[in-house]
């Protein structure tokens, strides 16, 4: 695990973020997706990723959950901030049966 791990047994995605001057040209979604795909998903292997981001922030959340993240859990961190973690389910966890 990282410095900055989730609370989940997958990969957590700590810090992520285009440059502004690439704002609304679909650089970060694009981003996400291969390192969701091509990382986390095809090369670790994991059946999901975790991120975390401010409750606070007007429409980071929602933005998240459109790409198919699903609130979990929310931590209090200080007094004016909270930060709601996310999960993503990216693979199919093999049946035993």
């Amino acid at each position: 695990m990282g410095e900055h791990p989730g609370l989940f047994a997958v990969p957590h995605l700590w810090w992520f973020a285009v440059d502004p001057s690439f704002a609304r040209q679909g650089v970060g979604s694009k981003l996400l997706r291969l390192v969701e795909e091509e990382v986390i998903k095809n090369t670790f292997k994991s059946p999901g990723v975790s991120l975390g981001t401010a409750k606070e922030h007007p429409w980071l959340v929602e933005m998240y959950e459109r790409k198919g993240y699903v609130q979990a859990k929310e931590k209090h961190l200080a007094e004016d901030y909270t930060t709601v973690f996310l999960y993503k389910k990216l693979n199919e966890v093999p049946s035993l049966s």
